[in-house]
């Protein structure tokens, strides 16, 4: 059987490799490598870095004060996702999620710290997302709560799914002013929906007046609809206003 060979490489090679951010710092927290990610989220260069302290690079606010570097190092306390706000060379403040851990030689010996750092702005991001979706989901279970327990909307009964989409439906016209065609069979309740409409729209407080146009003969139509002044035909002796009139800051339902 043919024995794996194991091939030298450099940890450098490695670091280039990943796509989180990676910075390794000696004994005096001074940088000795970062990788490309790190020179991205940082906005600085290796060669501009090296030997610069690291609390320089990345302005958190723990540096000094709670140093996961100086934790794994003096207490050899890793730190596991351990998230904070760093601080680019532009002042931006960036959320990161950090891991340290210590760097040893052959010989066991400690030599540096290595630390792996997340921009968690995308995680963060998903999370607002989701938590917003989760608001609006919530909302929309009230809104449907809401509609199933509604049995009555004025003088209409019912609680099955068709009339609570024709309640919604009500609520929805209600708001404007256009004009709502109304369709059905006679005995449908075609007036009592329009009295319904009425009675929840901003127009409630005028009145209501309902035409029978069937009932109206052909030569008397336009003078019921828009009045007539005294003298404007044979018999009319006083002036007359018309339904559209009657109806001004309410609802006229012509059928």
């Amino acid at each position: 059987m043919d024995r794996v060979r194991r091939r030298p490489f450099h940890i450098a090679d490695v670091l280039r490799s990943m796509s989180d951010a990676v910075i390794t710092v000696d004994a005096a927290e001074r940088v000795t490598s970062m990788n490309a990610a790190a020179e991205a989220l940082i906005g600085i260069a290796e060669a501009e870095a090296l030997g610069r302290k690291c609390g320089e690079l990345v302005g958190s606010e723990i540096c000094g004060t709670n140093c996961p570097v100086m934790a794994v190092w003096e207490r050899g306390e890793t730190a596991v996702n351990f998230n904070v706000a760093l601080q680019n060379r532009l002042g931006r403040r960036i959320p990161v999620s950090i891991c340290t851990s210590l760097l040893k030689n052959e010989a066991g010996e400690k030599i540096g710290v290595i630390l792996s750092i997340r921009d968690i702005r995308p995680v963060l991001g998903l999370l607002d997302a989701l938590h917003r979706s989760e608001e609006e989901i919530a909302r929309q279970e009230g809104r449907l709560r809401t509609l199933q327990r509604r049995e009555r909307l004025g003088e209409m009964v019912g609680r099955s799914a068709k009339m609570q989409e024709v309640f919604n439906l009500i609520q929805v016209v209600a708001k404007s002013d256009v004009t709502v065609l109304i369709q059905g069979d006679s005995g449908t309740g075609k007036a009592l929906l329009a009295s319904t409409i009425h009675g929840v729209s901003h127009r409630k407080e005028g009145p209501f007046i309902t035409v029978s146009c069937a009932t109206l003969p052909e030569g008397l139509l336009e003078s019921e609809l828009f009045g007539h002044v005294r003298g404007a035909f044979t018999g009319a002796i006083k002036d007359k206003p018309g339904r559209f009139e009657l109806a001004d800051r309410g609802t006229i339902f012509l059928d």
